[in-house]
């Protein structure tokens, strides 16, 4: 006699692998979708860490003096710095709450703004070491006091000398 079906227990014997491999299937595709997320992160992050170095690195190449800017109400924290130009115009970092806000000014006048995301977590702070001739300036990215909530957070640090620039200035000629 020849049979011209399949019995029950053939059909849910293919149901149950074919459930299997569509499980492991989907699982596969969302831990390859999330490393794909993370990896595009990572690379948006160091790409606007690269941006932020180059651009720190000119303004303060360019200025001749940095300071802090001096806290309303006589908090000892300080909201941001002020990188001072030959040509009259300023430079002004400044914390804010979507990451590092970068303000060119003439006077008073903001010429232009920039903000730098930085990670969740982290702070930006400048040092100014006084001590070294030419003076160095570091700004210092670095994960705020919950490290717990994200261990993988690294300290960010990028030096630059105050004044090195010299390409535009007028050479006396002798």
């Amino acid at each position: 006699m020849k049979r011209r079906g399949w019995s029950l227990i053939e059909v849910i014997v293919v149901m149950a692998v074919g459930s299997v491999v569509l499980g492991t299937a989907s699982t596969l595709l969302y831990t390859i979708m999330r490393a794909e997320r993370a990896a595009r992160h990572e690379i948006e992050r160091r790409a606007v860490l690269g941006r932020l170095a180059d651009q720190f690195r000119s303004d303060a190449h360019a200025a001749t003096r940095c300071e802090a800017i001096p806290a309303e109400g006589g908090n000892k924290s300080q909201p941001g710095w002020q990188f001072d130009l030959p040509s009259g115009e300023s430079v002004v970092y400044e914390n804010g709450p979507d990451g590092l806000l970068r303000t060119e000014r003439i006077g008073q006048a903001v010429q232009r703004r920039e903000t730098f995301s930085l990670p969740a977590e982290t702070t930006a702070e400048i040092e100014i070491h006084a001590a070294d001739r030419p003076r160095l300036v570091s700004l210092l990215i670095v994960p705020s006091d919950d490290v717990a909530a994200q261990p993988q957070l690294e300290s960010v640090q990028i030096e630059a000398l105050l004044g090195s620039d010299h390409r535009f200035v007028k050479k006396e000629e002798p």
